[in-house]
């Protein structure tokens, strides 16, 4: 047992130097691709949580639902009457928003953007790669080769995140060097194969591994750039789709992509569309055809949702802005304008992240003055019965505007008929007797 505890000793001793002394070597090699790392979660996450943070009153874009022809008027109207000019209490010392930007519903686009939550992944793989170093330092390459496996899959369900590629490259070579200090060759051979072909131009440079290793990843990085190619007809129900392999930005659909044969990873991007991720295993040869159906986004099924709603009661109305203006932080306010041609009357709607406002009221090109008051049914009901000119709605508006007596149509039509009738009796009352009088003379011949 004594003789068994000194050779291990002498075996740890012997292989600890060259490990640690690996790992101290390699930190100035990975300092670049950490430190890049860090400036991408920094930025990201500043981006989002800016945009989750940010007052309603901030947003530096309103977006208009009606024609281009009616956005100057638009504009005008809003920029007089809204809380840009007056902010609400509690918001007066805040700066004001700078340029605020209007925009077309017709031609707004949900910006695609990496969200805070998609990052939650890739910041628990940069935390089991530390970790898997430090145990595969300590020589627990069962440890390692355990958290290394954890950091794969949660690098390969995150490919939604651009640059998530390069992460997954990462992975592969550490549980290439961690397989390979294992004994396990064939192991760290797939890790190179497939760091390969997800980021051709990374090496694994000396001071990261033992110089066997770094053999074995030479050689597997040469075969795999002069390997045989694939290629796969791709094609993508939405329009102008870009399409993205391995992070590299291989043009709209549909096309045929050439590729290594291996695996690889796929991205497909839309506007309006969730973008679509997948590990790929890609065979030499033409594959058959693939035809992807991009999911919608979310906020352009809101902005259909509150296309719809313009001309919906006010409840409907509030709800389909607000899901839209919590979908898009961007946007400040939605403004739409509804006009009649008839009685040249139109109503501007305005809904921010405070709520919707009654309608402002344009008789001919001119605003209405009127107390601003919050969106309810009764008051858009009555705006919208003013801009078709059938007056007010309530039960108490209509007693007071209720029309005279004499002014009703059918006081007047039984009058004319009542005085037609006493005409025509006065006329036959009024008319003279007859004046000719019959004799009659009896023959008295004519009596025998």
């Amino acid at each position: 047992m004594r003789r068994l505890g000194l050779a291990r000793h002498h075996f740890i001793q012997a292989k600890r130097p060259s490990i640690s002394s690996e790992i101290r070597a390699s930190e100035h090699v990975r300092s670049r691709f950490v430190a890049s790392l860090a400036i991408y979660l920094l930025l990201a996450l500043s981006e989002g949580s800016g945009k989750a943070a940010a007052e309603p009153f901030e947003a530096n874009r309103i977006l208009f639902f009606g024609a281009a022809s009616d956005l100057p008027l638009a504009r005008s109207v809003v920029l007089s009457e809204s809380e840009i000019v007056a902010p609400p209490q509690g918001l007066r010392d805040r700066p004001k928003p700078p340029d605020t930007a209007w925009q077309l519903a017709e031609t707004w686009l949900p910006e695609p953007g990496v969200q805070p939550e998609e990052l939650a992944p890739l910041r628990q793989v940069e935390g089991l790669l530390a970790a898997a170093r430090h145990s595969a330092a300590e020589l627990d390459e069962t440890a390692a080769l355990r958290r290394l496996a954890a950091a794969q899959r949660l690098a390969w369900d995150a490919l939604s995140v651009p640059g998530a590629a390069a992460f997954c490259a990462e992975v592969e070579l550490q549980l290439a060097v961690t397989a390979a200090q294992a004994g396990r060759w064939e192991l760290a051979a797939d890790s190179l194969a497939r760091a390969a072909r997800l980021d051709g131009p990374r090496r694994l440079l000396a001071a990261e591994a033992s110089p066997e290793v770094v053999a074995l990843a030479d050689r597997v990085f040469r075969d795999a750039a002069a390997g045989a190619e694939g290629e796969l007809p791709i094609d993508v129900d939405a329009e102008r789709a870009r399409i993205f392999v391995d992070d590299v930005d291989r043009g709209l659909a549909p096309q045929r992509v050439r590729m290594r044969a291996g695996t690889h990873a796929l991205r497909i991007e839309a506007a309006g569309r969730l973008p679509y991720h997948a590990r790929i295993e890609v065979a030499q040869g033409l594959r058959p055809a693939q035809r992807f159906v991009l999911a919608p986004d979310p906020r352009a099924l809101a902005k259909a949702r509150v296309s719809v709603a313009l001309t919906a009661d006010a409840n409907t109305l509030a709800a389909a802005t607000s899901a839209l203006l919590s979908l898009a932080p961007e946007l400040r306010m939605i403004v739409s304008i509804e006009t009649d041609p008839h009685s040249q009357r139109r109503l501007v709607q305005r809904c921010g992240a405070l709520g919707c406002r009654a309608p402002l009221r344009i008789d001919r090109g001119a605003v209405v003055p009127e107390v601003r008051t919050a969106l309810t049914p009764e008051t858009l009901a009555n705006a919208r019965a003013w801009l078709h000119d059938r007056g007010p709605t309530s039960p108490a508006d209509e007693r007071a505007v209720e029309q005279p007596w004499w002014s009703r149509w059918y006081v007047w039509t039984a009058i004319g008929a009542v005085a037609v009738s006493a005409s025509v009796a006065l006329a036959v009352a009024l008319e003279p007797a007859p004046t000719r009088r019959l004799r009659v003379v009896v023959d008295a011949g004519d009596l025998r």
